[in-house]
Formats: C-alpha cells, sequence, structure tokens
C-alpha cells in the first residue's frame, strides 16, 4: 500500500523545521515581562492563568538526569494534537515546529494506519479551513468551515467519520468534533463542507452547529495563535489534516507568479494578472480586504469558483459590486456595493489558506 504523506513538505523545509525545534528548545522562552512562577518541575507565565477551574501549567519531568518538557515530548512523539494558548503563549511557536516535524515524519497520530488499515485508505484525501468569516467570527459562525476533498475515483461514505480543530470538544456519540450523519458522502472528485455554525443540511454541507467559533484566528505576535482541522476515520486514524499558519520559509507556487492591482476609487476595480509562464489555479486561494491598520483582521475574504484559471499575461478583473450571475470566466463581481475599497487607504492581498501571501497591494495610508 502506497501511504499518502499528511503534509507536503521538502527535504530544505524539514531541514529548517527541524533545526528551528532544537533551537526553541534550547531558548525556553518565557514572557520576562510578566510574573512567572517555577515551583520544581511546574512553570507558569501568568501564576493566576485557569481554564475549567483548573490551573494552566507548563510540566516538566527529570529524565536521565535532565528535566523535559513533557508537553514537547508528547507532540514529538505525534500523540497530541498542536494546541495555542493565548493566555500561556510562551511555547506555542516551539511547540508548532515540534508538531510539523512529527507530521512530515508520520508519528503516533499523523500515521494513516497508526490503529490498522481503515476504510477506503487508497482514496487520496485533503482539509481545507476557511479559518476567519467575514467580519465578526462569533456572528458569522457559518462562514468558518471545514471542507474535505476526495481526490479519488469512486465515493468515500462518511459514515463514522469526524472533523475536529485542535480543542477537545465532545460532540455526538461523544466523538471530538463534529460526527458526519449517516448516508454523508463525498463523491469522486467532490467536496463535502461542515460549518460551524447551525443549518439544513444537504449531500455537500453539514453544520457542527456550535455556539461559538471553532477555529483560532492567525496572529503574528508574539503570541502566534493558529490552528488546524483534521479528519479522523471510524478507527480513529487521522487521514487528513490541515495546520496553520504556514511556517518560515512560507512559500507558495505562486508567489511571482501573480500581481494584485486595484483601482480604489470609483468606478472601483480590482486586478490579478498572471505574470509568470505556467497556468494559474487560483481556486485555492483567498481574496482578502484588511481591516485598515490591522495586520491580522480582515473586512472580508474572497474565494474563487470554478474557471478561475489564469494563462500566461491574462488578467481578471473584479468588480466589488455588480452582480456573481454576471460572472465570466476573466470578469468577476463579488456582489458587496459600489463603494467597497475605501479612497484615504486599504490593503488587499492573495494569499492560501494556510496564510502564505502570494501578492498584496496596498494604497493611501494602508500597509500591507
Amino acid at each position: 500500500m502506497t501511504r499518502a504523506p499528511p503534509t507536503t513538505i521538502n527535504d530544505a523545509t524539514f531541514s529548517h523545521l527541524f533545526r528551528t525545534s532544537l533551537s526553541l528548545r534550547r531558548r525556553a522562552p518565557i514572557d520576562e515581562s510578566s510574573s512567572s512562577s517555577v515551583a520544581g518541575a511546574i512553570r507558569a507565565q501568568r501564576p493566576a492563568s485557569q481554564t475549567g477551574g483548573r490551573v494552566r501549567r507548563s510540566v516538566y519531568a527529570r529524565i536521565g538526569g535532565a528535566w523535559v518538557d513533557v508537553a514537547r515530548l508528547v507532540l514529538d512523539r505525534g500523540l497530541a494534537l498542536w494546541l495555542p494558548n493565548p493566555v500561556e503563549w510562551a511555547h506555542n511557536l516551539e511547540y508548532r515546529f515540534v508538531s510539523d516535524v512529527s507530521a512530515a515524519l508520520h508519528r503516533g497520530l499523523y500515521d494513516p494506519v497508526a490503529c490498522g488499515v481503515g476504510p477506503d485508505q487508497d482514496l487520496p484525501l485533503s482539509a481545507t479551513v476557511n479559518w476567519d468569516a467575514d467580519g465578526n467570527d462569533e456572528r458569522n459562525l457559518n462562514g468558518e468551515w471545514v471542507e474535505v476533498f476526495n481526490g479519488g475515483a469512486r465515493d468515500l461514505p462518511l459514515d463514522g467519520w469526524w472533523v475536529r480543530d485542535s480543542w477537545l470538544d465532545y460532540g455526538a456519540r461523544h466523538l471530538p468534533g463534529y460526527a458526519f450523519p449517516a448516508g454523508a458522502r463525498i463523491p469522486p472528485g467532490g467536496v463535502v463542507r461542515v460549518h460551524v455554525g447551525c443549518g439544513a443540511d444537504t449531500p455537500t454541507d453539514f453544520h457542527w452547529c456550535r455556539r461559538s467559533s471553532a477555529f483560532e484566528n492567525v496572529t503574528h505576535d508574539r503570541r502566534q495563535l493558529g490552528d488546524g482541522g483534521y479528519l479522523f476515520d471510524p478507527q480513529g486514524d487521522l487521514r487528513a489534516a490541515m495546520i496553520y499558519p504556514c511556517l518560515a520559509p512560507c512559500r507558495d507556487p505562486l508567489q511571482g507568479a501573480v500581481r494584485i492591482s486595484v483601482h480604489p476609487s470609483a468606478p472601483e476595480l480590482i486586478r490579478i494578472t498572471n505574470v509568470g509562464t505556467g497556468l494559474v489555479d487560483l481556486r485555492p486561494y483567498l481574496l482578502e480586504l484588511h481591516v485598515l491598520g490591522e495586520r491580522d483582521h480582515f473586512a472580508w475574504s474572497q474565494r474563487f469558483g470554478g474557471g478561475a484559471q489564469l494563462a500566461p499575461g491574462e488578467t481578471m478583473r473584479i468588480s466589488p459590486g455588480g452582480r456573481p450571475a454576471d460572472d465570466t470566466r476573466l470578469s468577476r463581481h463579488l456582489g458587496r456595493g459600489a463603494y467597497v475599497l475605501a479612497d484615504r487607504g486599504g490593503a488587499l492581498d492573495l494569499r492560501s489558506y494556510a496564510d502564505a501571501v502570494v501578492d498584496c497591494v496596498s494604497w493611501g495610508s494602508g500597509r500591507c
């Protein structure tokens, strides 16, 4: 049986991840500006920090004459998912690098046959997370979703499968996350999408019906927040995952091949041009308008539907207003109104769902 890797990572990137994880372990960063408590083998940035009535602590064990970070040890063996903490954030980046190395080496959870050969093991599957809904995530729960793609040549029945984020939140049948209902399936070459909020299910769209957002938004500050979307089969094997954001070096095949230009005054217009030598497929990417002055917050994001491919030299013209029903391959309409791009300044970027920025354009007081 050929095992499909859960992540695409080349030798140079793996070497970088491994070296960085070691350097971060030696540095073991703790917020020196805040109070710290160290009691034997227990450490915290904030002694009063709690969750669910339990104290938050980093635990160290004496192994072979040295103090070992237990959480790092568990992640290094692939026995836990990366769960960054917005309060006790000192190890977030370190743990992320360790998790990526474990995923690349198929350790523990990241071995797709860790619990034995499961159902439809030969089907290539992938997961995509839309972690930043338009506007306030808590008021637009269905704008957050995880999408599962079946790249195989036959249907994938989803009875007994489930998706989840990094947080342990039990749902139906005491499974963490969202359990697919009986009869759910993905056709060959098709996708299903699980929205975080409530709604009427269809064969392609399902609803987790959570009361709050599931997927953490990315920050590029010292907290280094992110999250992940994970697909498990009935045996408990992790079959597809997307952990975000991507880590430096954060590379994308379209970087240098696409250019964005914008006309912010009426009539507003956005242009995306293929300046490379190969075909550009925009479907795995998002066009996002930054909140003015905010690097990690966006007023809206727009995904590309079918036919969003550009030959070398071609330009797609995108009107923020108009009717999407009038779209053609090279002319798109967002239906968001005639006045969306502030004359005084703003920034637009094209980025992958994993947060790799392909190109960004700013005007006026806006900054990329």
